[in-house]
């Protein structure tokens, strides 16, 4: 929440909050050294971030930029223990660990781990080893409990971390792959049920059979994994390993060593993303630098900057503390607020704006809604004052613009060019060609529009490998869907009609049909009771893919609403020749026949579509063999 607070709700010109973090990152690094016995070892570990290129994550997004304090507090923490694990600094360790498992969960299994290697190096454990221990096991995991039960009153289900962030990750492992795989990650969920409710058990048991299964796969991806987090840094760990060694008899040097090794091998275990490694660089840093402990003064710890070292480890965990208890009062608030939550939230987004007027953030939010709702002028003048309160986020900009499009004025669009942030989500750096492409087809320039798309399709497509074409298509087919979807379907159906045949092979033609968002339209004026407007987009549709059975038996379903059963019999037959597998129509078809009198007709089409060998795992097979049973019974009956 912190994090958000100074990246997502700093207006322009406070940026020494960042300053001010980026200081305390290089202060807790110095702090590491000193507290390792090696306090001249300080200069050299904070020249190496700050000269070797992209290194300290001031230039990574806040996620990780914000993680890398938190695990340098505990570096700092587990290196002063390592001289000494009396339980209070035990303590200290265990309250920086359970902070960060409040912002990532990486750290989750290194109080057991410390726990089992000290019950396997002593020879006798005595009573500090019981409370240091009972601490480890306890404390660190204290914090989550309120998110755990918020999550339950939200959810119904025990989470006691960032519900859901890490399950791709997890399925992607199981899979081998060293990389997060968007594909395979949605195609597991679609092909098991019971992993679509985001339950982290299920996935879980899901991954340790698959691992179970193909144990070689797995380890096959571990080591991929492994060898690439070495080579995004390789002089650093080769640096690291090197200090390690030199100082292999100082336990704190050997404690830093042990939560390098953790941390990449922890990452190693699920799929990995390059920046997940941001925050091992300071600590890697931090050991390579006692590389020059045998040529520098000696300092006992009892020094001043010792001393130093433990206060501001202890005010910054201080800090961190405060942090973390007012997000644990604001999870129980927020399960509390959830239970008596109005239907809307847009009361909560007027409340939020009358306490803060001038937080961009949250008029850029109401902006948006006010957008998919239809309040266009509402919407412009929310956008606006967002863009004017953060003029350094030009997707703000570009949305207020979009906006301003829609409300009839589209040269602020047209004549937009500024670059987006390089952290822009992947899907929003297509918003500009998207935006483009929908003006040109709706103006009838059909190569404009197509050259947008094509633009926006390659956005998406950098850096992925070609057999990976139709996920990056989905993921277009979404986004578009989130853009324009709120629109009226004659005032994009331009848009739609090129992005469907832009690309004619069909693995992108099955794409296309599994995320229409025109269908989605179709479906819902149809519940609506407008079947006319249904039909004429439908036939719209049907210009440009006459070959789709799904079409032709949705015109079907808003003939019959009018009555006009032949025409509906007509165009479910059309269905059954472009997929003769598609059991809807078939079904549709059999209910028509017998609305018209024709019971023997409609045995025939039930008999057809069940001997079809395609069809048998359809979950429509068994509703149309018990729908042909009654059928028969009730012929034999005479009724």
């Amino acid at each position: 929440m912190l994090a958000v607070r100074i990246f997502s709700h700093t207006p322009p010109g406070r940026r020494p909050w960042r300053q001010a973090a980026v200081l305390a990152g290089l202060l807790t690094v110095a702090a590491v050294c000193i507290l390792s016995g090696a306090p001249f070892a300080a200069v050299p570990a904070v020249f190496i971030l700050l000269a070797w290129p992209d290194l300290w994550p001031r230039h990574q997004p806040y996620v990780q930029f914000f993680y890398t304090l938190f695990v340098l507090q505990a570096a700092a923490a587990l290196v002063w223990r390592a001289a000494s694990p009396t339980p209070a600094r035990t303590a200290v360790l265990a309250a920086a660990v359970g902070v960060s498992l409040l912002y990532r969960s990486p750290l989750l299994l290194l109080p057991p781990l410390l726990a089992g290697l000290e019950w396997a190096g002593r020879r006798e454990r005595g009573r500090d080893w019981a409370v240091n221990a009972l601490i480890l096991l306890t404390v660190p995991y204290l914090p989550l409990l309120p998110w755990a039960a918020m999550n339950w009153i939200v959810h119904h289900q025990i989470s006691f971390f960032e519900r859901g962030e890490s399950l791709p990750n997890i399925v992607s492992a199981a899979g081998g792959f060293v990389h997060y795989s968007e594909a395979f990650w949605r195609a597991q969920v679609r092909a098991e049920p019971g992993l679509q409710n985001q339950y982290l058990p299920r996935f879980l048991t899901w991954a340790f059979t698959e691992i179970a299964r193909h144990p070689l796969r797995y380890a096959a991806g571990f080591a991929g994994r492994f060898a690439y987090a070495i080579s995004l840094q390789p002089w650093l760990f080769a640096f690291g390993a090197a200090g390690a060694w030199a100082c292999r008899r100082n336990p704190s040097a050997r404690a830093l060593a042990l939560l390098c090794a953790y941390y990449v091998l922890i990452h190693s275990s699920i799929a990995v993303l390059p920046d997940y490694m941001v925050p091992l660089w300071p600590l890697l840093a931090a050991l390579g630098a006692m590389l020059a402990v045998p040529f520098l003064p000696k300092a006992a710890e009892a020094s001043g900057l010792a001393a130093g070292a433990r206060a501001w480890l202890l005010l910054l965990l201080a800090c961190a503390c405060l942090a973390g208890a007012e997000a644990d009062v604001r999870a129980l608030r927020y399960a509390k607020l959830f239970q008596a939550r109005p239907p809307e939230s847009d009361q909560a987004l007027a409340e939020a704006l009358e306490r803060a007027p001038r937080d961009g953030w949250l008029h850029y939010r109401r902006g948006w809604r006010r957008l998919k709702a239809g309040d266009r002028a509402g919407a412009v003048a929310d956008l606006s004052l967002a863009a004017e309160l953060r003029p350094d986020n030009p997707l703000w900009g570009l949305h207020r613009d979009w906006a301003r499009l829609l409300a009839g004025d589209p040269e602020p669009l047209l004549a937009w060019n500024r670059p987006l942030s390089p952290l822009t989500a992947q899907t929003h750096k297509t918003d500009p060609d998207l935006m483009r492409a929908y003006v040109f087809g709706r103006d009838g320039r059909t190569r404009e529009a197509r050259e947008r798309l094509l633009a926006a399709y390659a956005i998406i497509h950098a850096g992925r490998a070609p057999e990976e074409s139709p996920h990056s298509l989905e993921i277009l087919w979404d986004h578009a869907r989130e853009l324009f979807g709120h629109l009226p379907p004659k005032d994009w159906i331009a848009v739609w009609r090129e992005l469907y045949l832009l690309f004619d092979d069909e693995p992108s033609r099955k794409v296309a049909r599994r995320h229409d968002p025109m269908r989605d339209a179709v479906v819902s004026l149809q519940a609506a009771g407008a079947h006319r407007e249904a039909l004429a987009l439908l036939r719209e549709l049907l210009r440009v893919r006459p070959d789709s059975a799904t079409l032709w038996t949705d015109k079907a379903v808003s003939e019959a609403a009018g009555g006009r059963w032949e025409a509906s019999a007509s165009d479910l037959r059309k269905a059954l020749a472009a997929d003769p597998a598609f059991l809807p129509a078939s079904f549709s078809l059999g209910a028509v026949y017998i609305r018209m009198g024709r019971s023997e007709e409609a045995l025939k089409v039930y008999d057809r579509a069940l001997t079809l060998g395609s069809a048998a795992s359809d979950p429509h097979w068994v509703l149309l063999r018990s729908t042909r049973d009654e059928t028969t019974r009730l012929l034999r009956s005479g009724k």
